[in-house]
């Protein structure tokens, strides 16, 4: 038997030779997990050795336990992580069931374990009905924070979406569900507010995780009309590319970027750092819009409007990235290039919490 773990078909010229001998098995250790490897088998008797076999392929597998689908999260909870070492491009569902007497705010973070390159995302949901999801650019850490009512069962999906192994912690915690503060929208959020909430100036959604920050997101309660253009030159605006954080896009936007300078001089309920939204910020919107988590901008219009973001297009300066409100609860990332940034469209503002 000869063995290899090259690209190329492995034969007795290349291959190394494992077993020599009248055995009909072979136990080969010391591999590898999720690296393929492949095959093959000769015969042998006194005249010489003869054709090979077809080369067979295989690939050896991390022990799944304690990571197979319908394992329940809830006597894990405010107790040690469960540590999984998921296959690539896999799904994964568990359960979490809340039996407390009250409502609970959870929060499930996954740690993923250098030198793992998986990249992790966690999906909530109450019978197919979407939660709360973590989509976003972190592959070492993400997590999610939500509400669950007691006596509810909810399914937590983790998704390798990347197609590389994920050796991971994932981790559960729990608290009594705080409720709404006293203050409401004049008082600033804090850790253990829940999207939706009414606080710092609007209405909060959170990004559990993204970059590995604070995670949230806040959202003006006042949305413009088609009376606003993202700028009126064709002249590049440095720095203004990023897709996961407006902040970093609009400090070099000056009076030239009428929609930026609208929400760096927009004032509500007592909060002034307001920005316009990158991209990806607004597609968390979109999707926090739609399941219904952000009441800030249900007054506004209907469904399959287009959003300017702050996100510009790096191949053409007079060109700008849009995100599309079209009602559906979808996690994919879709933004829109617009031709001709200087035309007018709809905008949102957005801050983000002093913790």
């Amino acid at each position: 038997m000869y063995w290899s773990d090259s690209t190329n078909a492995v034969t007795t010229g290349n291959g190394i030779l494992v077993a020599n001998g009248a055995s009909t098995t072979f136990n080969h250790t010391g591999l590898v997990n999720f690296t393929d490897y492949s095959y093959i088998v000769t015969a042998t008797n006194t005249t010489g050795e003869g054709a090979s076999s077809p080369v067979v392929g295989a690939q050896p597998l991390a022990t799944l336990d304690p990571c197979p689908g319908g394992l329940d999260l809830s006597p894990s909870v405010n107790g040690n992580p469960v540590d999984c070492n998921q296959p690539p491009g896999s799904l994964i569902t568990y359960s979490l069931t809340n039996t407390s007497g009250g409502t609970l705010v959870y929060r499930i973070m996954v740690y993923n374990k250098p030198p793992s390159t998986g990249d992790v995302d966690i999906f909530v949901e109450d019978a197919g009905t979407p939660i709360v999801e973590s989509y976003f650019f972190n592959p070492y850490r993400d997590e999610v924070v939500f509400s669950m009512p007691d006596g509810t069962t909810y399914d937590v999906i983790v998704n390798e979406w990347f197609g590389n192994p994920a050796d991971y912690f994932l981790e559960v915690t729990s608290s009594p569900a705080p409720g709404s503060p006293a203050g409401s929208v004049a008082t600033e959020c804090n850790d253990l507010n829940l999207s939706g909430d009414a606080c710092g100036g609007g209405a909060l959604y959170r990004i559990e995780g993204f970059n590995g920050d604070s995670g949230v997101m806040l959202v003006s309660t006042e949305i413009e009309t088609d009376s606003i253009a993202y700028k009126t030159t064709a002249t590049p605006t440095l720095n203004a590319r990023d897709q996961q954080d407006g902040r970093n896009n609009v400090g070099t936007m000056n009076a030239d970027h009428p929609a930026s300078a609208y929400c760096q001089a927009f004032t509500q309920n007592g909060f002034s750092d307001w920005y316009l939204p990158a991209s990806w910020e607004l597609h968390h919107l979109k999707f926090a819009e739609n399941l219904g988590q952000v009441v800030g901008i249900s007054n506004g219009p209907p469904v399959s409007f287009y959003f300017w973001s702050s996100t510009e297009n790096p191949v053409d300066p007079t060109q700008a990235r849009e995100v599309k409100f079209d009602g559906l609860t979808t996690a994919t990332f879709i933004n829109w290039i617009k031709t001709d940034a200087s035309t007018a469209d709809l905008l949102t503002c957005v801050r983000r919490p002093i913790l």
